[in-house]
């Protein structure tokens, strides 16, 4: 598996990924955002994941002149921009669940609903560092402090 930290050098969230594999010994590419960014295939099939672009972008981020240009220009522009300029990418997605045949994707501050079902998601996020923990639940393991069993064999996961 080709693991690749996407990321900036200042971010704690990054540091928290490469700690976790450091310590276990697993290889990884960290992909510093601030250099390189994402390229349209991978900022896609997050933002698929995610519901859309729109979903992607940090509406509340510090740029507020930026957010506005991203918010009014074309969309066939949008993603350019939102390219150029990775800071205005929301936090990642921490983890997905179905619920009652919905899936959900949660992220720090917000819940978000999706039309994709819980296995192609799975399928599409694998590379991004999903792992399935229970029949309808996938977590992002970069947003994983520590997991263990409980004693009703439940699984327990701690995130940041």
């Amino acid at each position: 598996m080709n693991i690749q930290i996407f990321g900036t050098k200042k971010c704690n969230d990054t540091k928290k990924a490469e700690r976790f594999f450091k310590e276990r010994g697993i290889k990884y590419q960290f992909i510093d955002m601030k250099e390189k960014g994402m390229s349209k295939g991978e900022f896609n099939s997050v933002a698929q994941a995610n519901g859309g672009l729109e979903n992607m972008v940090n509406w509340d981020g510090k740029d507020k002149d930026l957010l506005a240009l991203i918010k009014y220009i074309a969309d066939e522009d949008k993603l350019e921009k939102v390219l150029e300029n990775p800071q205005v990418i929301k936090t990642p997605v921490y983890y997905i669940e179905t619920i009652d045949r919905r899936t959900y994707l949660y992220t720090a501050s917000r819940v978000y609903e999706s039309s994709e079902k819980l296995l192609s998601l799975e399928k599409l996020l694998e590379a991004a560092g999903f792992i399935r923990v229970r029949k309808k639940c996938i977590i992002n393991k970069y947003k994983l402090r520590s997991m263990m069993i409980s004693k009703n064999s439940h699984i327990e996961a701690v995130e940041e």
